[in-house]
């Protein structure tokens, strides 16, 4: 069972090979699947473990780590050392040809050296110690396709709205401005449930690649930028379709830009497909968003029996009514935001709209003596600036 991929994120870096489950025991056979001779062995109580490093007759490194033994010739030159040194952790590298093997040779028993789980570390570098694809070189017990989970507008601007989250099964959502988009997918190997990453994201805008995100190579130098890529949360990996400042990961095409919502639909297309070709599709169009005509400017004011605040506006971030005790978020409507409370309940003193932490509008609210049926001087509340004449230039209410 394949429990992680290529290039799927880690706390701080990308992983760069694949992870074999082991049915949760040690002392499995590893066998070579090339020609080849054994170019380096290390011992170490962290990291990778104890781990063999198999170069094949074209230049490329396999390396097999989380092991727990050796086969006899490489674990005879450990013994060796770790007899002369007087010390565990060991770093040895042999010329080509000294300790050849044959593809089928057992070289090693699988482990848990340097891990918490048993399990084998697969990793394949080319000649210039790069890592690559394991998957390229395998048939892997694949026949799950790959899953995606949501679609995530992230704004660019900074007086934009909120980020928008689109759920499985949305077709349309209302949108305006600047946006960068994120993609939540996973894959399974379908031996084991494990959600892992997928080998590549698609993202067309209007039926043109707008980026393409393939796992198919990294270097050593270039593996902290994991954080440029991907980003991880209680369902799964985030994958940033844009490319950021100081990225330099290959496998990454298309204009990686922003996507630019008008006046007129955009049509979102993902593809994610897995190392054996099974693919999910998920298509989406970000409608233009229309402001309301209705909604002026921010207002406070009474409508019969109402308090009524509205603020004009696209913001995913709800504006907020706030009363002596109480406060209320104004509830979205087409290109604006209302919300209308019936006086009864409400009390005496300052009615605050605020919008992002900034005060649009601040009245006085005042109720008759008796209240609003009870017979006073007045047959209503009055409405006024909050200032200390309690005037404003619509006059008083």
């Amino acid at each position: 069972a394949i429990t992680g991929t290529f290039m799927e994120s880690r706390e701080t870096r990308f992983h760069t090979g694949l992870d074999i489950r082991t049915a949760g025991s040690t002392g499995w056979p590893v066998a070579s699947p090339v020609d080849g001779s054994v170019r380096r062995i290390r011992c170490s109580a962290r990291g990778y473990g104890l781990a063999l490093y198999l170069e094949d007759e074209e230049g490329r490194t396999l390396v097999f780590a989380h092991l727990d033994r050796f086969f006899a010739p490489a674990a005879e030159r450990l013994a060796d050392a770790q007899r002369a040194s007087g010390r565990y952790q060991q770093d040895l590298e042999f010329p080509r040809g000294e300790i050849p093997v044959r593809s089928g040779d057992v070289i090693a028993l699988s482990g848990e050296t340097g891990t918490g789980a048993p399990h084998v570390h697969l990793e394949v570098r080319d000649a210039g110690q790069r890592p690559v694809n394991p998957a390229d070189f395998l048939d892997l017990p694949d026949r799950v396709p790959p899953e995606v989970l949501g679609i995530r507008l992230v704004p660019v601007d900074p007086e934009s709205p909120l980020p928008v989250e689109i759920e499985p099964g949305i077709a349309s959502v209302a949108a305006r401005g600047e946006w960068s988009v994120e993609v939540l997918a996973v894959d399974r190997t379908g031996t084991a449930p494990f959600p892992v990453a997928p080998r590549s994201i698609s993202l067309y805008v209007d039926g043109t690649l707008h980026y393409r995100l393939a796992h198919d190579a990294v270097a050593f130098d270039q593996v902290t930028e994991m954080r440029l890529d991907q980003r991880r949360d209680e369902r799964g990996r985030w994958y940033r379709m844009r490319r950021r400042p100081g990225m330099t990961l290959p496998g990454r095409t298309g204009p990686g830009s922003t996507v630019q919502v008008g006046d007129r639909p955009v049509e979102l297309f993902v593809v994610v497909e897995d190392a054996v070709g099974l693919k999910s599709e998920w298509a989406v169009e970000l409608r233009p968003q229309t402001v309301s005509r209705g909604i002026a400017r921010p207002a406070l004011h009474l409508g019969g029996h109402l308090l009524v605040a509205e603020v004009a506006g696209t913001s995913e971030m709800p504006p907020l009514l706030e009363g002596p005790g109480s406060h209320h978020l104004l509830a979205e409507e087409d290109g604006g935001w209302r919300v209308a409370l019936p006086l009864e309940g409400l009390e005496d003193g300052t009615w605050k709209l605020l919008h992002r932490g900034e005060l649009l509008v601040e009245r006085e609210l005042r109720f008759p003596a008796g209240g609003i049926d009870g017979g006073g001087a007045v047959g209503g509340p009055e409405l006024a600036a909050a200032t200390q004449d309690r005037l404003f230039p619509e006059g008083v209410l």
